[in-house]
């Protein structure tokens, strides 16, 4: 019997296997860290590029991979922010009661000055 490769997105140096299903969920937690609690200054290298490949092309930014430049940190950031709010309106990604009261009190609370 053939066994047959799994090949989903790559996160790091491990494999990770995100079923369709799960996809958008995960890419809307990751936004969510990036756009709405400021994770962006993080995932812009100060060096130039991203501080994690792995995660940019989860989220489509190839192109922005090997050839980022400055000027490319507003497109970037109004394409992830435009895709948050296109996962935000969809109606299948129910946010928990609890899970989204802590994330507005961490926000409240540790994103004040913004």
């Amino acid at each position: 019997m053939k066994r047959r490769r799994r090949r989903g997105r790559r996160l790091g140096n491990q494999d990770l296997f995100i079923d369709s299903a799960s996809r958008e969920r995960v890419e809307y937690w990751i936004l969510t860290l990036l756009i709405s609690l400021n994770g962006y200054r993080d995932f812009f290298s100060s060096m130039g590029g991203f501080t994690n490949d792995s995660i940019a092309y989860f989220l489509g930014l190839d192109k922005y991979v090997d050839d980022f430049e400055a000027e490319d940190r507003k497109d970037i950031l109004l394409i992830l922010k435009k895709r948050l709010q296109e996962l935000e309106s969809l109606d299948d990604l129910p946010l928990p009661k609890i899970l989204g009261r802590n994330v507005k009190w961490y926000g409240k609370k540790y994103c004040q000055r913004f």
